[in-house]
């Protein structure tokens, strides 16, 4: 919910065609986070009902089929952490869009006293 405010009051300035498409590159990205996120909640469910005695911490030596799990959670893992990382890295970019598209006006804003 917090994001989609934020989301609103940017679009509520007039930005330029960079920033809006930092910010569709940001929502995009943290689209990617929460998918890859609810994959890999989804997957952990899979791994306790197919072996609900656990195993023990995704290890080699583990029963057959545990390689899959391994595989798909340092993927997804590697992934979400990618997703998060550009999601941050594109912060910066959207505040340089915001701070050039606000442009006061000293002279003016005097006058208007």
């Amino acid at each position: 919910m917090a994001r989609l405010s934020e989301r609103r009051t940017l679009n509520s300035h007039n930005l330029d065609h960079d920033a809006k498409a930092a910010v569709r590159f940001k929502d995009l990205l943290v689209a990617g986070s929460v998918i890859t996120g609810v994959a890999n909640l989804i997957g952990e469910e899979l791994l306790k009902q197919k072996y609900p005695d656990g195993v023990h911490g995704l290890s080699a030596d583990g029963p057959d089929g545990v390689q899959n799990f391994r595989r798909y959670f340092k993927v997804m893992g590697a992934l979400n952490q990618v997703f998060v990382a550009g999601a941050v890295a594109a912060t910066p970019f959207i505040n340089f869009g915001l701070f050039n598209a606000y442009k006061p006006h000293p002279i003016r804003s005097f006058f208007k006293l």
